[in-house]
């Protein structure tokens, strides 16, 4: 049986590990349809259910979409999608994440070697999957993907990678 080592690596947001009450957001648009417990990466599109990913209500740059971890975790590159379902032309195209670590309570931003915040290039599609690997691991119990950019309305799935 063959597994790709990102397929090894996966925190468990897309695998439900990671519980529904570990997400939170900046804002979330109309519905419950839209929470940001849908935010995982493969989120089927379940009309009347779900909208096939997380979406803002705020079309502005700032917005997120956070884990809480429970415990320091090493986390070591992102993977992002756009929102799925017929005629949903959305996602994300660049981001930052930040990050808590235990015992902070300040938000850190992930940081090349020179320690320049890293701008991510997200999605140019709504199902292709981008992977983002972190130059320099770090340690969080709370993560935050911060939107900068993004196509159509800020809509996304997303998984991290802990190797």
């Amino acid at each position: 049986m063959y597994f790709s080592i990102v397929s090894l690596c996966k925190l468990g947001l897309a695998s439900g590990y990671i519980a529904d009450d570990a997400f939170s957001a900046s804002s979330r648009y109309g519905t419950n349809e839209y929470h940001e417990k849908y935010g995982r990466l493969d989120q089927p599109y379940v009309p009347g259910i779900n909208a096939g990913g997380w979406c803002a209500k705020t079309l502005s740059a700032g917005q997120w979409i956070q884990v809480d971890l429970k415990s320091n975790t090493k986390v070591t590159g992102v993977i992002t999608q756009g929102r799925n379902g017929e005629g949903h032309q959305q996602w994300v195209s660049k981001y930052t994440i930040s990050f808590m670590g235990r015992f902070e309570n300040y938000w850190n931003f992930v940081t090349d070697y020179a320690d320049q915040v890293v701008i991510f290039n997200g999605n140019s599609d709504k199902d292709t999957k981008v992977v983002n690997m972190f130059e320099k691991p770090i340690m969080a119990v709370k993560l935050r993907l911060v939107v900068e950019n993004w196509v159509s309305h800020i809509c996304m799935r997303h998984e991290y990678l802990t190797c």
